[in-house]
């Protein structure tokens, strides 16, 4: 995180952008910050949330796969 603005101030910038409340330039002149931070930020957590939803589709499959070979393995051992 760049030193100067918490964790807070950032997620309401990114809210508003990504909401489409405010367009970037017109959060950027309210939050007295660059349209280019502003940018990396919402660009981050645009990314944090693809991770984290592709992270959450391999958790699912990981656990169907595992479901699917007690069944084998029931199947096979008896």
């Amino acid at each position: 995180m760049p030193r100067g603005y918490s964790a807070d101030f950032r997620s309401r910038a990114v809210e508003l952008v990504r909401s489409g409340v405010q367009p970037s330039t017109q959060v950027a002149k309210i939050f007295g910050i660059a349209q280019s931070t502003l940018r990396s930020w919402v660009a981050a957590d645009i990314e944090r949330e693809q991770r984290e939803r592709t992270i959450s589709m391999e958790h699912h499959e990981i656990t169907d796969l595992r479901e699917r070979m007690r069944e084998i393995s029931k199947l096979v051992l008896g």
